[in-house]
């Protein structure tokens, strides 16, 4: 096995050579500055889930509002 940071990431996940072909080919020409602005706005607005008695709230809330 190489010791690529790939495989100290993930070591029980261990990829074969057709495996490193494949992804290399499948994010050949992908801009990792652009997946960073991407992973930056979802961190941004991500919300993290209602609790129960919020989210019945929010429903009753918004179905009122198109009365």
């Amino acid at each position: 096995m190489s010791n690529t940071p790939r495989d100290r990431a993930y070591p029980q996940v261990p990829l074969t050579q057709a495996d490193q072909e494949a992804l290399e080919t499948l994010f050949k020409g992908v801009n990792a500055e652009e997946i960073h602005q991407i992973e930056k706005i979802a961190a941004f607005y991500a919300v993290a889930p209602l609790e129960p008695w919020e989210e019945q709230g929010w429903i009753l809330n918004s179905s009122i509002s198109k009365l």
